[in-house]
């Protein structure tokens, strides 16, 4: 069963190794901490504050927008990392959207991302969102695979970047 769960100030030492056991970069995703010294307990701490503040709305950029990250759970396991962004802003018109999903290696094929895909776009609209963007890489197959079994109607490939909407 795949359920999300919002960060908490309750995330500890498994949802920290969990976030540092994602490459920097794969696919497009970045690990998320970038900023953090997130490998200290007190950085992980303090990224996890931040991402609270950025669901509440507290101390946003000015180019970025409300954004609640949960994590991804496979029967109870952490399986990976999920953002929904609240509404778009130009730049996640661009790249972005409102969805990030990252599925750790050892859970692909298993349908996590496509389940918490759904489960995240169930969110966005629970917001107030008619409509739901989600942007890939335009070679990222696995990612476009699970837009389109979510529903996701193909715009445009532009740039590199694929532009879906659920």
């Amino acid at each position: 069963m795949i359920t999300l769960r919002k960060v908490s100030v309750t995330d500890g030492d498994k949802e920290q190794a969990f976030l540092l056991s994602f490459p920097l970069e794969e696919n497009g995703f970045s690990r998320p901490g970038k900023g953090f010294d997130i490998e200290n307990p007190s950085g992980f701490q303090d990224y996890i504050k931040r991402r609270i503040e950025f669901e509440n709305g507290i101390n946003i950029p000015e180019d970025r927008v409300p954004e609640t990250m949960f994590w991804i759970l496979y029967d109870g396991q952490l399986a990976g990392i999920g953002k929904a962004r609240h509404y778009l802003n130009d730049q996640l018109r661009i790249k972005g959207g409102h969805i990030g999903i990252g599925i750790h290696s050892d859970f692909r094929g298993k349908s996590v991302g496509t389940e918490a895909m759904r489960l995240l776009i169930e969110y966005v609209k629970s917001l107030g969102q008619d409509k739901v963007l989600i942007t890939n890489r335009a070679d990222n197959i696995g990612s476009r695979r699970i837009t389109e079994k979510n529903g996701g109607i193909l715009e445009k490939i532009e740039n590199g970047r694929s532009y879906y909407w659920a």
